[in-house]
Order: C-alpha cells, then sequence, then structure tokens
C-alpha cells in the first residue's frame, strides 16, 4: 500500500493536481497527510524553522572559532580586450593600415576578509534565542498540522478535494 500511495504522491507532484478518484484511492490518514503537509501555516513555519536552524549553525561555528569573518567588499573596475578591428587603405605607392582595440569594461566585487574577535557570553545568549524560538515553531507547527489533520481526516474524499481546489 505504501508503494502504491508513493506513486500516487509522485504522479499528484509530477502534475500539480488530484482528482477526486485519487483521493477515493487514498486512506482519511492519507488524505489528511497529503493536506496537511501543504498548509500553508505548516511550510512557513517549517521554512521559518529551516533558516533558524541555518542562523544557529552560523552561532555555534563563531563559537567553536571564537570569531568571526567579516567581509570588505569593493567593486572594481576592470577593462579586458574584446576585439581588434583593423583597415588598409591603399594608396598609389603605399599602403596604410590602422587598428582599433575596443575594451570591455566589467565591474568585478573584490573582497577581503578579516577574522574579528566575539564575545562568547553574547553569542551563547544568541543561540540560547535561537534554540527558543525553533522550540516554538515547531510546537506552533505541530498544533497547527493536529488542527489541520483533525479537520481534513473527518471528510470524505469529495470533500477533500473542493477543500484542496478552493
Amino acid at each position: 500500500m505504501k508503494l502504491k500511495v508513493f506513486g500516487m504522491a509522485a504522479s499528484v507532484m509530477l502534475f500539480g493536481c488530484v482528482t477526486v478518484e485519487q483521493f477515493e484511492k487514498m486512506s482519511s490518514s492519507e488524505r489528511a497527510d497529503f493536506i496537511c503537509s501543504r498548509d500553508k501555516t505548516v511550510i512557513n513555519l517549517q521554512s521559518s524553522i529551516n533558516n533558524s536552524l541555518y542562523g544557529k549553525y552560523a552561532i555555534q561555528q563563531k563559537i567553536s572559532n571564537g570569531y568571526e569573518t567579516k567581509s570588505n567588499c569593493e567593486s572594481v573596475k576592470v577593462q579586458t580586450p574584446r576585439s581588434v578591428s583593423c583597415g588598409t587603405t591603399y594608396g598609389v605607392y603605399t599602403s596604410n593600415t590602422n587598428c582599433n582595440v575596443y575594451n570591455d569594461t566589467q565591474y568585478e566585487q573584490r573582497c577581503t576578509e578579516s577574522h574579528v574577535p566575539i564575545n562568547v557570553d553574547t553569542e551563547k545568549e544568541k543561540l540560547q534565542q535561537v534554540n527558543n524560538y525553533i522550540n516554538s515553531a515547531e510546537k506552533e507547527k505541530s498544533e497547527a498540522y493536529s488542527r489541520c489533520y483533525s479537520h481534513i481526516y473527518k471528510m470524505s474524499p469529495e470533500e477533500v478535494y473542493l477543500y484542496y481546489n478552493q
């Protein structure tokens, strides 16, 4: 049954829409999971959690290193030869060749990095705040999913289809 549902879920992801018949083939639990895992609140909270996990990792790296890396970047004008165009004019007894070089002007970002000492206590406080937020957001996401699940679980396949397409 899991393989059948996986195949159905894969076809839904590929084509983006679900028919009543596909919802009829799913159990109440599968329908609820399908809908609630795509709930905007659940998705937004998960995205926020992921961003916070990245921030948590960055803070942990600073604490581990004892410093943070600061970048100072500036835009620098760079000219590179683009093309050369030559033309020759002929006279009765002379010829004259003139060439022009056309430069292509580009700008590059040039950065220098420096290590700046951190205040470990301040970073530990930030880490605690991020951990508190992640725990709170995980709880909120779980509650949003549960509310959705209990609501959708009771619906018929036709009701779930209408809910999904609203």
